[in-house]
């Protein structure tokens, strides 16, 4: 299940980009940027952009309840070393996630570094898995 709520996570960035892509938008831009350019008024993407935050912001707090779940397995196994580390962990993984995908960034890279803890997400698991 969490394997597959990680690929779900790295799907929904990869929409996001190319829902970009399709429309012209220049990922190395950020918003600021963008709203300097006339073509960004332009109906279509001006509300994808509209709803980029939005959905970023969506997956960033998926994300950020995935790191609390370990926290909380931990706790059920009564695991309480695991315990601490975990929750240490995870503030400090929402933390880094939230810096790593503020709006002043280029669209590109808060796209990419969704993407790279989404896929830091599925390695962990895989290793807890194992």
């Amino acid at each position: 299940m969490a394997l597959k709520l990680t690929g779900e996570f790295i799907a929904e960035v990869e929409k996001l980009r190319q829902d970009c892509l399709k429309v012209g938008i220049d990922l190395k831009l950020t918003f600021d940027d963008l709203q300097e350019k006339t073509w960004f008024y332009q109906r279509g993407k001006r509300n994808l952009l509209k709803v980029f935050q939005s959905r970023v912001e969506g997956i960033v707090g998926d994300i950020s309840i995935f790191f609390d779940d370990f926290v909380a397995v931990a706790n059920c196994c009564e695991k309480l070393e695991l315990l601490s580390r975990s929750f240490t962990q995870s503030r400090e993984q929402k933390i880094a996630l939230r810096n790593a995908t503020a709006p002043s960034l280029p669209l590109g890279a808060i796209l990419d570094n969704l993407q790279k803890h989404a896929e830091g997400l599925r390695a962990e698991v895989g290793d807890i898995k194992a």
